[in-house]
């Protein structure tokens, strides 16, 4: 095969990859569409079903959609969802997540990386697709329910309900505010990026050493020792549901996040067992 032989070949292996980025992004359009629009801030709602548990809803809805890029839901901060010295607490959800990167997105920029000659041939608006496709969440994290301060990625106060490269995690900082002071408790339960509903639920009895219970599909996943973390979480922010309270932050949920509730106590694994169970509200 000559040389002009080849660049035709490549031109053609470059066209193809560049059809195959725009379907992708079609695609990505598409379903990202089908909630809301892209950067789209929504104000949501609360109310508490029974003593003690407050219920997140947007309208008569319960149900949030996320791009994975910029969609964020924000509820005003309220004193019912800071947790003092020892409050016991939990949170459930139910999600459906994705990998906030697309796996063609990063193989396309792994191949033009490899071949640098070939990266003129690739239109403007395919490389800027497959740039902005390409990335992970800074530091592999998700958001599912955000409630802390976090002034700079080692200060925070608070506590934040999340995914870890997709694992179930949940990380709790009490006041004062101290570099590195916050706890990161991690699962290794296998990824919930998986496209496919899941509840999942962070139970803290603050003075047990095994207070700290993660959930999935009403399974016990991870037990935890909350006790260094027993004090005063509050802090001004607004309760955040999709989102990450660090604004330098690229820490976004992409799919959907139904059926938020938050319990001022420990909510017991029998319960947790009923609310799977119940099924996911609309």
């Amino acid at each position: 095969m000559d040389s002009k032989e080849r660049q035709l070949s490549w031109r053609v292996i470059v066209i193809v990859l560049a059809v195959l980025a725009l379907v992708a992004g079609a695609l990505a359009l598409m379903s990202s569409s089908s909630g809301a629009s892209n950067g789209q801030i929504r104000t949501a709602e609360w109310q508490e079903e029974v003593s003690g548990t407050y219920a997140i809803k947007l309208g008569r809805r319960k149900i949030f959609h996320f791009d994975g890029r910029s969609d964020r839901v924000l509820v005003a901060d309220t004193p019912e969802f800071n947790f003092g010295t020892n409050q016991d607490f939990s949170v459930e959800a139910w999600i459906k997540a994705y990998p906030p990167y697309s796996r063609l997105a990063m193989r396309l920029q792994v191949w033009l990386q490899t071949h640098p000659a070939m990266a003129s041939y690739v239109p403007r608006s395919i490389g800027s697709w497959i740039t902005t496709h390409a990335l992970d969440n800074d530091f592999g994290v998700m958001p599912i329910v955000d409630k802390h301060q976090t002034p700079s990625t080692i200060e925070s106060v608070g506590f934040e309900f999340y995914l870890d490269h997709g694992k179930l995690a949940c990380q709790i900082s009490q006041s004062p505010m101290r570099q590195l002071g916050f706890q990161n408790f991690i699962s290794s339960a296998p990824t919930l990026q998986d496209g496919h509903w899941h509840h999942v639920a962070m139970t803290v009895k603050r003075t047990s050493v095994t207070g700290g219970k993660l959930y999935v599909d009403s399974l016990q996943v991870f037990v935890f020792d909350p006790t260094a973390q027993a004090g005063d979480l509050s802090n001004s922010n607004p309760l955040r549901i999709g989102n990450h309270s660090n604004p330098n932050l690229r820490c976004f949920f992409k799919g959907a996040i139904s059926g938020v509730a938050l319990h001022r106590e420990a909510v017991a694994a029998d319960e947790i067992a009923a609310s799977y169970r119940a099924g996911r509200p609309e």
